[in-house]
């Protein structure tokens, strides 16, 4: 069987053309359309389409997008429940989400969340947590706070100094018994904290 379509009695021309305008497809791809595993990346999109994914233009990575698609039939079961966001949050780069319900002072039907942040790229992924949780939380039910924390490492130096002081008198030698006067212990300690903080332009390289 002849891969092309040309009749037999096509001309050197179409020939050529046809042979410059194929386009290599292999049979086997299709096997793998259905799977979020496997399906080759530039046909993603259509197979989140197909699954009617929401949520996927927040995907920024490959490995986000089939995490998606993988789990896209669990989050419309639960959709507009805490578990749906942050679960959703989860898979787009916030796993340590957390959704507080009913927040001291809040309307019942109101919630606050708290992102953890590990690095600039998720300060900048902050506008698209705001999406997904408008997109999966219940039409009924309104984000009160955002709270978006970061936690900076650094080393805390602590140091102690002791002071010890003490007055001798030299006596002419006498023969008699010596004796000092009761004198009150006298002890001091004192702290000292001292906290550099060095801010550097976004970008530059760290130094001691």
């Amino acid at each position: 069987m002849s891969a092309k379509l040309l009749p037999s009695n096509a001309t050197a021309l179409e020939r050529a053309v046809a042979d410059s305008t194929a386009s290599p497809l292999d049979p086997s791809v299709l096997r793998t359309l259905w799977s979020a595993d496997h399906c080759p990346a530039p046909l993603l999109p259509y197979l989140a389409w197909a699954m009617s994914v929401d949520g996927w233009a927040y995907a920024l990575t490959d490995a986000q997008r089939r995490q998606l698609i993988r789990e896209s039939l669990a989050l419309h079961r639960k959709k507009g429940t805490p578990w749906a966001i942050q679960r959703a949050l989860g898979i787009l780069g916030f796993a340590e989400a957390r959704l507080i319900e009913h927040p001291p002072g809040a309307h019942w039907a109101e919630f606050d969340v708290q992102l953890m942040l590990r690095n600039a790229e998720d300060q900048a992924a902050v506008g698209n947590a705001l999406s997904v949780i408008d997109l999966w939380k219940p039409q009924r039910s309104h984000l009160r706070r955002l709270a978006a924390i970061q936690q900076v490492p650094g080393t805390l130096k602590v140091a102690a100094a002791t002071c010890l002081g003490e007055t001798s008198r030299v006596m002419p030698y006498q023969l008699r018994l010596l004796s000092a006067p009761s004198l009150p212990l006298t002890l001091a300690a004192t702290t000292t904290l001292v906290e550099v903080l060095r801010i550097r332009p976004r970008g530059a390289p760290l130094s001691r």
